[in-house]
This record gives C-alpha cells, structure tokens and sequence, in this order.
C-alpha cells in the first residue's frame, strides 16, 4: 500500500485495511512525546466480538506533522524498526507506553484449590475440571464489589477461559474510570466469585471434607475491598497500554530495572527475618519448631547475602559504563570541535588565496595540498578513534552480557518455578521481563 499525506499526518499503508475486521479496528497512541499513533486490527476471521484470536496486528503508522516528523523521517523510522516490530506487529498488553481508549482489565478469578469461607464455616473445593467446563460463562457477567453490590455498566466481564499457564480462570473485561482509579491505588485485596447454586444439574459433592460443587455456572466476580479473598492468589491488572519492541532501554536503565527488583526482594526477605525473630512463638515453641525456624531464617539470610552482592555488583557495572560513556561521549564532542576548526580554517584560506590570485576558483598550490593532507590525517585520526570506543562500547556490552547470562542460567526451568506459590513466581516474571527472556528462549 502507498504512503499518504495529508495536512495533519504521515501515513504507512503497509498492509491492506481490507484484510482486517472492520470492527476491530481500532487508532492506539505508541509514543505521545514522539507523536506517533498506529491503526490495529485483528485479521478476519479471527475477531470474535470483543478479542483476536490471533493477536492483534498493525495495519499502518501515523506520525504527527506537528512533531516534526517528515515524510523521509516517517520512512527512516518505518525502515529502521520494520524487521523487529512492524511485518506484523503482535501487540502485548499491560506495558506503559500506549493508551487505550477505555478501561481495559484483565486477571485470574479463582483457581482449583480448597477454599475456607469462615461465613460458612465450611470449606469449597473447586475441582480443576469442572473449573474448565464452567470458564466460559464467566463472559457476559458483571463485576461487583464485596458480594454486596454488583456494579452497573460498563463494569463486566467480556470474555473468560480456563488458563492453563495461570492455572485458573482467567478473564478480560471492562470498568468504569472510579474502578480502574482504585485498581491503580491497590484499594482491592484480591478477587472472589459467585456461583449459580440453583441451576439445574448442580450437584454438591462432599470430598475430602470439602463441598465440591459440579455443573455451576458462573454469576459474577467481585473486588474485594473490605474483605479477604478466600483465593489470594486471584489478582487484576489495568491495560494501560502495549508493549512495542521498538528499541532496547540503555545498558544502565537495564541494570537499574534488576537492581530496583533485587532490592524489593532483600526487603521482603528482611521482613521476614524481622517476623520470625520477633514472634511470640518463640518462647513457646517445641525444639522441634525453633530448629525448623532456625533453619528457615539461615536459608533467607544466605539469599539476602546473595542478593546483596549481585546488587554491589550491578551498582560497580553501572558506574563504570556510566563513567565509560561520559568519556567517549566528551572525546566525540571534542574532536568534533576540533574537526569543525580546522575546517572552518581551511575555507577561510582557499577564500583567500582565491581573492589573490583574482580567479574564480582556487588553484591547487603546495599549501591547499598541504591543508588537505592534514584534514585527511584529521580524518584519519577520527575514524581511529570511533573504532576504538566501538571497541570499547563491545566491551562492555560483552560483560553485561555475561551478567544477562549468569542471571538467567540460574532461574530454574518453568515446570520448577510455576509450581511455587505467587510471589516468588511474580518475581521470577518480572525478572525474565526486565531481561526480555521469552519462555522459550531457554528451555
């Protein structure tokens, strides 16, 4: 498809709109500060009212007029990133730098396990399989607020399935601006799901102690606000946007992201220690017990140790790159200066001896060749020096990445992590994210 201009826009035209659902289509802002905006859509076929099956796809850029971008400068962009975001563009959600228009939502409801519900003084046991059977009547459903008030639209579920990786019911769906206020501000605890008890065929079996219901449909989930979830582990998440792998973030910024998140990690773990060697139980607990604690708190002491010496280590690398930078950054900036000079000194006297000799132009005299010879030494001497700092740009890059693969060597493989419980695996996420490891890069 052909590039277009018109009197606000730079256009794409990479792919034919009429290949996409007309209903999907939808104008999403990639980067405000830059001005650039995309139009996505999902191929037909695979729209099913409210989600792509496939994921969705770019169909053309618009670049902003007013932010300077030009049409030349719109398809040095487009030719630039094309190989690693654009042909096609698969879009991934809950990232920062793109708004939708709306508010988005997206989590996991419940999860097969026994539950207490001390209202009841009982325990729900929710069986994987009738977890599965029952997913999809989750969509259509709205969202309320304790089990004491469901909420009016535009607050409901859109779509719901079972979520192998997640292991649970996972859903997307829709809130109002008040809602997603409070999803930001962290004000729910976790989530909780009602059931159809009296539809036909619900059978309620007891099993290991436990009401086991079959057969349910789902009526809606609530934030739970004033009250614990009985499923802690459910969770929700605003879509703020979508992540493009447009550019990597700098060599620092990276270092700083697993700084920031090993530090998080030493303070839980501290927080720990602080709870055990604080409790009451101490005094009062079996010999047994205190070695079980013991141990626990020499596990948590050695990871802090750990962690504190790769952070040390992070920091040193950081300070050296930086320091690195600012160098060859003040070496190009000067040699520069001194390029232009010698230029601006070379013109000046071809100006002259033009004005002596009376001549249109300047004769090649001993002294012009002699000016040229040192402006190509000059040159000579710059290009020298670019080599040796993209030397010394490749040395340094070579040991972040030997760090990148010594944190990655050891995240344990996924059939290891995913069986721990949510927040060492919300941990090891945000890690493989930070490095841009995707699940199947290792193992």
């Amino acid at each position: 498809m052909p590039w277009e201009e018109t009197d606000e826009f730079i256009r794409s035209g990479h792919q034919d709109p009429d290949k996409f659902d007309a209903d999907s289509l939808r104008t999403v802002t990639i980067s405000e500060e830059n001005g650039i905006k995309a139009v996505t859509g999902c191929p037909k076929g695979e729209w099913s009212g409210s989600s792509c099956n496939v994921g969705v796809q770019a169909q053309s850029f618009l670049f902003m007029k007013e932010k300077g971008w030009t049409m030349e400068k719109a398809k040095e962009w487009f030719e630039k990133h094309k190989e690693g975001v654009i042909l096609p563009l698969k879009l991934h959600l809950f990232a920062e730098a793109i708004r939708f228009d709306g508010k988005k939502v997206s989590g996991v409801a419940i999860h097969p396990k026994k539950l207490w519900h001390p209202e009841e003084g009982e325990s729900h046991l929710f069986l994987k399989e009738e977890l599965k059977k029952s997913a999809q009547t989750l969509g259509g459903k709205p969202f309320g607020i304790d089990h004491l008030r469901l909420l009016p639209k535009p607050n409901f579920v859109e779509r719901a399935w079972y979520d192998e990786q997640e292991n649970g019911v996972a859903f997307e769906g829709t809130v109002d601006n008040e809602i997603a206020q409070k999803i930001k501000e962290g004000a729910f605890k976790g989530l909780s799901i009602e059931l159809n008890w009296f539809k036909d065929g619900v059978i309620m079996e007891k099993v290991g102690g436990a009401i086991a219901p079959r057969n349910f449909d789902f009526t809606s989930v609530h934030f739970m606000s004033r009250f614990p979830p009985a499923d802690k582990e459910t969770f929700v998440k605003l879509w703020e946007g979508i992540t493009l792998p447009i550019v990597p973030a700098p060599f620092d910024v990276q270092i700083d992201q697993l700084r920031q998140m090993f530090e998080e990690r030493i303070r839980y773990l501290e927080g720990q220690i602080s709870a055990l060697t604080r409790s009451d139980p101490w005094t009062q607990a079996s010999a047994p017990a205190i070695i079980i604690f013991k141990e626990a708190e020499t596990k948590i002491i050695g990871e802090i140790a750990q962690l504190k010496n790769t952070v040390e280590q992070l920091k040193a690398l950081k300070e050296a790159y930086v320091t690195e930078k600012l160098a060859r950054d003040t070496a190009v900036a000067e040699k520069e200066r001194s390029l232009t000079t010698k230029e601006g000194e070379f013109n000046v006297a071809l100006k002259k001896l033009a004005e002596k000799l009376n001549a249109s132009g300047p004769t090649e005299s001993e002294a012009i060749v002699g000016m040229r010879r040192k402006v190509v030494e000059a040159e000579a001497k710059a290009a020298d020096f670019e080599k040796q700092m993209r030397q010394g740009v490749d040395e340094w890059k070579g040991k972040y990445l030997a760090l990148h693969k010594a944190i990655m060597e050891s995240i344990p493989p996924p059939h290891v992590w995913k069986c721990w419980t949510f927040g060492p695996k919300q941990l090891i996420a945000e890690q493989m994210r930070i490095l841009g490891i995707g699940p199947n890069d290792r193992w």
